[in-house]
């Protein structure tokens, strides 16, 4: 970060709760948070099925039931960690809500399994442009929404008075906001985000 698009800030910045933007511009990155989380999601599998052989071999009936609570922490974490990286949501952290999280999604997932069924009937080129082409956007939806109702309740950022040669902005990208120092303008009129560093346009 260069002087010229040092943020104007009067305080530290604190994290910010996360505001959606225009649809259009999230759906990218809403398929990318679906395909990944699918993708991941495989290896969870497989890692909880050999769990839950160990735990079935170790706790007998006990063990079995213990597997699904360990199933839901697993992918409560997997979203959390996404919803981080993908949407810098900060998502409360503790182990109850981490179970809670992964709990819904699995729900949700299981519903999505059986309501699916009918349409494997439709073929195969079918049942691929719905895998990798529409529902990577809707899961990547409904994992979002999910993680914001246990998004970190924190306090907004205390901006302070934006001097004349400042621009305050929202970035359409992640959200955020910051000012902007207005010589900083690149020649096609765009400043790097100071949060997620993609260039938007800074209008004057």
């Amino acid at each position: 970060m260069n002087a010229e698009e040092q943020p104007w800030v009067d305080t530290p910045p604190k994290y910010e709760p996360y505001e959606s933007g225009a649809l259009e511009l999230s759906l990218p990155w809403l398929y990318v948070h679906g395909l990944f989380f699918s993708l991941i999601g495989i290896g969870v599998s497989f890692l909880w099925g050999f769990m839950v052989i160990v735990l079935a071999v170790l706790g007998g009936f006990i063990g079995l039931i213990l597997s699904f609570p360990l199933l839901a922490l697993m992918i409560g974490s997997v979203n959390l960690r996404l919803v981080d990286t993908i949407w810098r949501i900060k998502c409360q952290s503790h182990w109850v809500s981490v179970l809670i999280q992964g709990g819904l999604l699995f729900l949700f997932l299981l519903i999505m399994g059986f309501a699916l069924i009918p349409l494997t009937g439709f073929g195969i080129v079918f049942s691929v442009f719905l895998d990798f082409v529409v529902l990577p956007i809707f899961y990547g939806y409904v994992f979002r929404s999910v993680a914001l109702q246990f998004e970190d309740s924190m306090t907004k950022s205390e901006i302070g008075r934006v001097p004349s040669n400042h621009k305050s902005w929202k970035c359409p990208f992640c959200q955020r906001s910051y000012a902007y120092r207005i010589t900083s303008r690149a020649e096609d009129g765009t400043v790097a985000c100071l949060n997620c560093t993609r260039r938007f346009l800074l209008p004057v």
